[in-house]
């Protein structure tokens, strides 16, 4: 058996975020060489890139492909030999995510460990999310502890890497989130640093939890942790925020920033190798000697840089949650008008809380790609080309990118009208307002012949609401065609769950940047970037152009009489609650008013029961809408997306007997 002696006792390693589309090959690679081109001339020994780099994360059912899978490698080879002329003169470990399909069709989630002139091998995923938004199951294989293959004259499986004596070892995204994660073998393996390529999308507070497993990860096995993370919004749902993190000696040493709107982002630490081990000295847990080499490919590489990294840990900026949504909807709504070569958005803005957030997130996101990429690279990614220097984004881009339109019926106040009009004016939308009430009435004399019945609010009151909902929606479809624009439904998480929405009406569109977002939240960001203001370069910028929206009370105003969302539904402060604990802990009517009971306390259960009923029998005749919703980001931590977290049958019993059994419960508790 070999004694360890590392001949460096310092290693600088880096790890990189970058921004991928699933099936473009040669913007993909160009990320990843790029940006291993950067560490290289920072004088990085390691670089690790994210998860299913070369392909993106949310390729979905195109890893069926066998033909997918193996241009997926071939892209692998090509970075290689990219990266061979640039590391001539000083050679660089680097690990990209990729497939790896297996002779005989079994497809694996893997990382590539190259260097110049040799992919020294491959370690695989042992543990498949299949949660939340996860399906990674249907596609991929879990990859076996201790299992090592020749693949093509590449080793493959569970290894461990040893350069100058220094030892590295894997974990791969979900491999860090459960129990008995592979960082126990590797601590066995006696390795210094531990490498996590990941795909994690954004949710609310989730940053928070990543940068503890890599802290403890760093603690309890004496390693460095490092921990890299795609970002953007690379396939249309799911949005990466990086925040790539790097610990040492159980402590963060080194964090990337959140939510950039660049190609990639690299963020570098020098760790101390013998510090760490000093650390599992001290550790109480037995070795297993005999196994300590076992699975251990050698690599010659002579690290000779000197440089010394004065750890950065990037400035946490963002003051709550609220700052996140906006970061992370504005970043999702950039990359998909860049990645879609779409000249902007239109949006039916009615004057009320959601048209007003999707409008002012439509800001955001070019206020911030703005502030972030420096005009030159700005306009480089705009669709679409504008000669001025020195413009002003209000009046020389906004008009480009966003057109917004005031749709009054009978039934439209003079408050929605001029809120409408004056946060379109302050963002600088191109706006427009008109009236639809003769082409209500047109379709409701078209109606009235049909029945041969004349219409009246006491018995037609749904399909007279709707009408004007619908007859809406041909008019922004084609100022959007008309202009290049995508058009932006405006529906929100809250009332997608009980159906309060119109199909082919205020639904209509081709993304719900809000879709993914509680009333809640749609209300306070509306009010937090009014009167608190977006962060742009530790500044805030206050949208007051949101304070007729933000002093109202949220209304469809599709009736005559004065009407409110919650009057209509319940307090959204109960709905969502029912949501969130049927959506993330699977409870039925009994257990939610159970739970609701303790934590909502200030109401009566009869009360609780009342609303619980009414959320059940609205979500389970709704489902139908859910499934023909239009895409929507991940925004919370549930979500209401029939493809990628919420399946519910559409055709379904109504939660009859479980709602009597909560009835039955109730009543019990009253005798």
């Amino acid at each position: 058996m070999s004694v360890i002696i590392p001949k460096k006792e310092y290693l600088n390693i880096a790890t990189i975020s970058v921004n991928q589309t699933p099936l473009k090959w040669r913007n993909n690679r160009k990320n990843i060489v790029e940006s291993l081109k950067f560490a290289h001339k920072e004088k990085v020994e390691v670089a690790l890139l994210p998860e299913l780099a070369v392909t993106g994360y949310g390729a979905e059912d195109l890893f069926k492909s066998q033909e997918f899978n193996e241009k997926a490698f071939k892209n692998i080879i090509k970075i290689k030999e990219e990266m061979d002329d640039v590391l001539l003169d000083r050679d660089m470990i680097y690990c990209v995510g990729v497939p790896i399909l297996i002779d005989g069709g079994q497809l694996f989630n893997g990382v590539a460990i190259l260097s110049r002139d040799k992919i020294h091998g491959i370690v695989c995923k042992q543990n498949l999310a299949k949660n939340g938004i996860h399906y990674e199951q249907r596609w991929f294989q879990p990859w076996k502890k201790d299992l090592v293959i020749d693949w093509n004259n590449i080793p493959v499986g569970d290894l461990v890497f040893e350069v100058n004596g220094i030892r590295i070892g894997f974990e791969i995204c979900e491999d860090s989130w459960v129990p008995n994660r592979p960082a126990r073998t590797l601590f066995k393996k006696k390795v210094d640093v531990v490498l996590n390529p990941s795909a994690s999308h954004y949710a609310m507070n989730k940053q928070e939890t990543r940068n503890q497993f890599v802290k403890e990860g760093s603690r309890a096995f004496g390693v460095a942790y490092a921990y890299a993370n795609l970002m953007g919004c690379e396939a249309g749902r799911a949005i990466y925020d990086g925040g790539n993190v790097i610990a040492s000696a159980g402590k963060l040493i080194s964090t990337g920033k959140r939510f950039s709107f660049k190609n990639y982002n690299l963020n570098k630490a020098t760790i101390d190798i013998v510090r760490n081990r000093s650390l599992r000295i001290d550790n109480s847990e037995e070795m297993d000697i005999s196994k300590i080499n076992e699975n251990v490919i050698k690599i010659n590489i002579p690290f000779e840089s000197n440089t010394i990294y004065k750890n950065k840990m990037e400035e946490n900026c963002f003051e709550n949650v609220l700052d996140e949504l906006t970061y992370a909807v504005a970043l999702g709504l950039w990359d998909w008008q860049i990645k879609t070569k779409q000249q902007g958005f239109a949006v039916s803005l009615s004057g009320g809380a959601d048209s007003a957030a999707v409008a002012s997130l439509v800001y955001a996101a070019h206020k911030l790609a703005y502030s972030e990429l420096k005009e030159e690279e700005y306009l480089g990614k705009l669709p679409f080309s504008v000669e001025k220097v020195n413009l002003n984004l209000e009046k020389d881009i906004m008009p480009k990118v966003l057109i917004t339109a005031y749709q009054a019926s009978e039934n439209s106040g003079s408050i929605t009208k001029k809120a409408a009009k004056k946060l379109a004016k302050f963002i600088g939308a191109e706006h427009h307002s008109w009236s639809i009430a003769k082409l209500v009435k047109e379709y409701e004399k078209i109606a009235n012949k049909a029945m041969n019945e004349e219409l009246t609010w006491e018995k037609h009151d749904i399909a007279k609401q709707n009408i004007q909902a619908r007859v809406r929606n041909p008019s922004i479809w084609f100022l959007a065609n008309l202009k290049n624009r995508l058009l932006l439904t405006t529906s929100n998480l809250s009332e997608s769950a009980v159906g309060y929405c119109t199909m082919d009406g205020d639904t209509a569109g081709v993304l719900a940047p809000i879709g993914g977002l509680s009333k809640i939240y749609v209300k306070a960001v509306n009010k937090y970037l009014c009167e608190n203001g977006l962060l742009i370069n530790g500044e805030r910028l206050k949208i007051k152009g949101l304070k007729g929206v933000v002093n109202q009370e949220a209304t469809a105003e599709l009736r005559p009489v004065e009407q409110t969302d919650e009057d209509d539904l319940m307090p959204f402060e109960i709905l969502d609650a029912i949501r969130k604990i049927a959506q993330i802990e699977f409870k039925m009517p009994l257990g939610v008013l159970k739970t609701l009971n303790r934590e909502k306390d200030h109401y009566d259960m009869e009360t609780l029961g009342n609303y619980i009923e009414k959320y059940y029998k609205l979500y389970t005749r709704n489902q139908w809408k859910r499934e023909r919703f239009a895409v929507s980001f991940h925004l919370e931590l549930d979500s209401l997306d029939p493809k990628t977290y919420s399946r519910f049958p559409v055709l379904n019993g109504a939660m009859e007997e479980e709602l009597e059994d909560m009835w039955d419960y109730i009543n019990k508790k009253k005798v």
